[in-house]
């Protein structure tokens, strides 16, 4: 008989339950404008037209960044704290914190893609970027979110496998944005796949990289 984990505090519950209706107050406002943004995951077309009405879509995107935000956070606090890392925190101080250092990371990740493309005037590049990268990881987080859940109330003999097979999604679904971006850099806007390595090299892998070993020193204490 499977023995059931014993989650500390509500705060997972709240969490999974705020997602949930993040997730409905979108359908609610951006119903037909979410259809044709998940569709576009299959078709290129349908990104293009989104990203001509660009106006009408930074209110879907506000609510989709927000979404993958909180979802990213919630999934790592769980991931942390069940391999044995920071359980002197509660689950709403690691979530807070991810969730700022997430926030912090990439609004300026965003402020340094639109400086090279304002640099090298490649501002539509810059879009397809940004539009991607919300658009796959919205896919992604929707697959997590039944993870978290396992994770958090599931039977503790498959916590494990849930956590790996959320960490898999995860670098799945970003390498599969990389190829896209790579991709449409090569084919729409001719450039070189050398310097779309570079690209990921720098504003991809090194950003991470420094993350984690910053945390990794705060651990090693």
């Amino acid at each position: 008989m499977f023995e059931i984990q014993d989650s500390t505090g509500d705060f997972p519950f709240i969490i999974l339950l705020g997602l949930l209706l993040l997730i409905g107050i979108a359908r609610q406002l951006e119903g037909d404008r979410i259809a044709l943004f998940l569709r576009s995951f299959f078709n290129g077309n349908l990104a293009d037209q989104q990203l001509r009405q660009e106006r009408a879509f930074s209110r879907l995107a506000l609510l989709a960044f927000s979404f993958v935000l909180m979802t990213i956070s919630a999934f790592s606090a769980s991931v942390v704290q069940n391999i044995g890392y920071f359980n002197d925190f509660s689950k709403l101080g690691l979530f807070t914190t991810i969730f700022v250092i997430l926030f912090f990371i990439t609004t300026a990740r965003v402020a340094l893609y639109a400086f090279t493309s304002w640099l090298f005037e490649i501002d539509s590049l810059q879009q397809q970027h940004n539009y991607h990268w919300l658009l796959t990881n919205v896919i992604g987080c929707i697959l997590l979110i039944p993870i978290i859940a396992f994770i958090e109330f599931g039977p503790r003999l498959l916590v494990d496998y849930f956590m790996y097979s959320g960490v898999t999604i995860v670098i799945a679904i970003n390498g599969f944005r990389l190829l896209r971006i790579m991709y449409i850099s090569n084919t729409v806007y001719a450039i070189k796949i050398p310097f779309y390595f570079l690209y990921i090299c720098a504003l991809e892998i090194i950003p991470i990289a420094i993350s984690i070993t910053v945390v990794l020193r705060q651990i090693g204490g």
